[in-house]
């Protein structure tokens, strides 16, 4: 067994739980500055757009990590490109949308 390959399963896991909290839309603490805003704050954000826009992140974070288990199990050349690929787009995409909160506002 290589030694990454535990390492990859449980941040699998973890990535895989955090989704399942998002898609329940139970993950207010979750969102790094919403849980800390004033009430009359979060009333301006739509908390639906929000749990939308960390489910789609979250997702893609676990199907990269999902390709690193795969490539380390069964030795399938190029899914580590394929995870660090959808792994890099998803950083991407989080960091453009970071500078745009008025997506997120009702």
């Amino acid at each position: 067994m290589n030694s990454v390959l535990p390492v990859y399963i449980v941040l699998f896991v973890v990535l895989l739980a955090i989704t399942i909290v998002f898609y329940l839309n139970k993950g207010e603490s979750l969102v790094a500055g919403y849980n800390t805003m004033k009430d009359e704050e979060k009333e301006k954000y739509d908390k639906e757009k929000i749990f939308r826009f960390m489910r789609r992140v979250m997702l893609a974070y676990t199907i990269s990590i999902l390709c690193l288990i795969l490539k380390e199990t069964l030795k399938i050349k190029g899914l580590e490109v394929l995870g660090f690929s959808i792994l890099t787009i998803a950083s991407i995409y989080l960091i453009i949308s970071i500078f745009r909160p008025e997506k997120m506002m009702k």
